[in-house]
């Protein structure tokens, strides 16, 4: 942490989007001795207070000389097991990270089932887009299988999709289980150690999914959010987002291109607001509460 300022920015970026469990691991300990290694336990302890991960293991590996590999492995899958697990009853959605095609089966898309399950023959809806297509063949880890579940990667074969019809950042659902919208309402949150203040207008990077859109920033209730500071806010866009309530997300300045805050949506298809009106922001308080 205390020399790579990008780990540090993941774990404010794994706050942001709410992830409540984990563990943290020194690598290349063989190139340093043990009182340096104990320097940066103690380091690593100090800069994770106030997080998820304050109190938890800190483990000691080396892929040279095989140093904690098993203890590693070990707690990766003890912390599967008490994995909070996701439901298959719920509407299925895929955020799309990528899109190609196979001679012989056409367009298949990828990526993270996070929510519900995807079966063999069942009709899917693309996002923002609206186009419907059928799951031709499904694959997890490169085997056929007639059902996927939520927290799987997969390969989905659609049938009667161009290539060209496909983007990462897409998002495959259930049909009509998703409103796709051009505002958001949201509690956005900006960072501690941000070297940015989000200015109500501010223009930013809103990456939600697999998915960057570009969107303003319309604070209700004040002018400015600074480093540390929390607030309603309606993000509007120029194109359609496909989203839920209790979505997190990320927001990265406009330019440069650097992570400054994120949140949760509170309404996927709000109306436009106003600014400065109590009963917007009373109807905001009710929904996240």
């Amino acid at each position: 942490f205390s020399s790579c300022a990008q780990t540090a920015k993941h774990l404010d970026i794994l706050q942001l989007l709410g992830v409540k469990d984990g563990l943290i691991v020194l690598t290349k300990t063989d190139l340093v001795d043990e009182d340096w290694l104990n320097m940066l336990e103690e380091d690593v302890k100090s800069r994770v207070k106030g997080t998820f991960l304050e109190d938890k293991p800190i483990l000691r590996t080396s892929v040279r000389t095989g140093e904690g590999i098993g203890a590693l492995r070990e707690a990766l899958h003890d912390l599967a097991l008490h994995a909070e697990e996701k439901s298959a009853r719920t509407p299925f959605r895929l955020p799309i990270d990528r899109v190609f095609s196979v001679d012989g089966f056409g367009t298949i898309v990828t990526g993270t089932l996070i929510e519900g399950a995807l079966h063999v023959g069942g009709e899917a809806e693309l996002l923002p887009s609206g186009t419907r297509s059928r799951v031709r063949n499904l694959q997890v880890h490169g085997e056929n299988t007639a059902i996927a579940v939520a927290g799987q990667r997969v390969a989905v074969n659609l049938a009667g999709i161009k290539k060209t019809d496909v983007i990462r950042g897409d998002t495959l659902a259930e049909p009509d289980s998703i409103r796709v919208s051009r505002l958001l309402d949201v509690r956005l949150s900006c960072l501690r150690d941000s070297e940015r203040t989000v200015e109500n207008g501010s223009r930013v990077h809103f990456c939600h999914g697999t998915a960057a859109r570009l969107a303003k920033v319309v604070l209700l209730d004040r002018d400015a959010l600074a480093p540390g500071e929390s607030a309603y806010a309606q993000l509007r866009f120029t194109e359609g987002v496909a989203a839920k309530c209790g979505d997190r997300f990320v927001i990265r300045f406009y330019s440069p291109l650097e992570t400054i805050g994120g949140g949760i949506i509170l309404d996927d298809a709000p109306a436009r607001h106003k600014r400065n009106d109590a009963a917007v922001l009373s109807a905001l308080a009710v929904r996240e509460n």
